[in-house]
């Protein structure tokens, strides 16, 4: 058997026109009368806020080629607040191409003709989102795949090759911006 303890209600003075009186203390200033349940729900509430506002304010002082690659990775607006609530409301995972892209940058280094493999062996939206990002980050001149395999494998090749640092850093910092938390 649990015992519940009761407390007094707590009072407050407040003061009108010089006179002062003694009342019970608002449940706003002093959370009386609210259950656990509630409160725990306002906290939830208010880290939820916290968090939306401070991913807000990343991706508004993002700089404007990492934000609009990762506009381009969700297919949204690089509008901060269609992105900031794309990122954080999304059950699509957007990393998909940036991994895709890793793993082709792997396979380059170790075997150029296994990378060439793999890149045609690659399923199509996934090439074409690959190819896309290559797009947005100007290492493609064209959105317009190639209809020969060969071909569009061997010009995705060139171009993930032809990476500078700069979009290296900013496919870096996109990945960042897309994460959650």
């Amino acid at each position: 058997m649990s015992e519940t303890l009761t407390l007094p209600e707590p009072t407050e003075t407040v003061e009108h026109d010089q006179a002062t009186t003694t009342g019970p203390a608002t449940a706003a200033k002093t959370g009386a009368g609210k259950s656990n349940q509630a409160r725990m729900a306002e906290r939830n509430a208010k880290a939820s806020i916290r968090r939306i506002a401070g991913k807000a304010i990343e991706v508004e002082r993002a700089a404007g080629p990492v934000r609009a690659l990762a506009a381009s990775l969700l297919g949204v607006a690089d509008d901060p607040v269609e992105l900031t609530a794309q990122i954080l409301g999304s059950t699509r995972k957007p990393g998909t191409a940036l991994e895709d892209l890793s793993e082709i940058t792997a396979a380059i280094a170790e075997n150029k003709i296994e990378a060439a493999i793999l890149i045609a062996a690659m399923e199509r939206p996934a090439f074409r989102d690959v190819w896309s990002l290559l797009h947005t980050l100007g290492a493609l001149s064209s959105l317009t795949i190639p209809a020969a395999i060969t071909k569009s494998a061997l010009a995705l090749l060139t171009a993930v090759e032809a990476l500078d640092e700069d979009a290296r850093a900013n496919l870096a910092a996109a990945s960042d911006l897309l994460k959650r938390s």
